[in-house]
């Protein structure tokens, strides 16, 4: 889900034209991501982050007359500020973050360890609610 979380500069930006190259081709969207993530201090300090966004979409094989008119049309800011209104509402402050129903946001890359307790809990909590056996039977 696309939000921005206000924390870095040119945030919109990388995730405008993320949403943009999704809307074309999942697969080029895939790569793109990852080099977003991988290379964030390239995007997130320049000075010129459309350039630099745009240099990678373009070697992702897209549509660049195609994701320009995304761009122009702003259609994706809509879905970018509802995500993002959600994201606040829920308490996420970044990535990665899951959640589990009935339970505070899992914020961060935390130990398998942590996922199991919660999911334990989450599962011997909704087997009392249920009158259902806990565990396989």
């Amino acid at each position: 889900m696309p939000y921005i979380t206000g924390m870095f500069d040119n945030s919109l930006v990388a995730t405008e034209a993320a949403e943009c190259t999704y809307l074309q081709d999942s697969e080029a969207f895939e790569r793109l991501n990852g080099r977003l993530w991988d290379q964030q201090s390239d995007w997130k300090g320049s000075g010129e982050p459309e350039t630099v966004v745009r240099d990678w979409v373009r070697e992702t094989g897209i549509d660049m007359v195609e994701f320009d008119a995304c761009l122009a049309s702003d259609s994706q800011i809509n879905r970018i500020a509802s995500s993002t209104t959600l994201a606040r509402q829920l308490g996420i402050r970044g990535t990665p973050t899951f959640v589990v129903i009935g339970w505070p946001p899992l914020q961060g890359a935390l130990p398998l360890s942590m996922f199991q307790e919660v999911l334990t809990a989450a599962h011997a909590q909704a087997s009392l609610q249920t009158g259902e056996p806990d565990g396989p039977q």
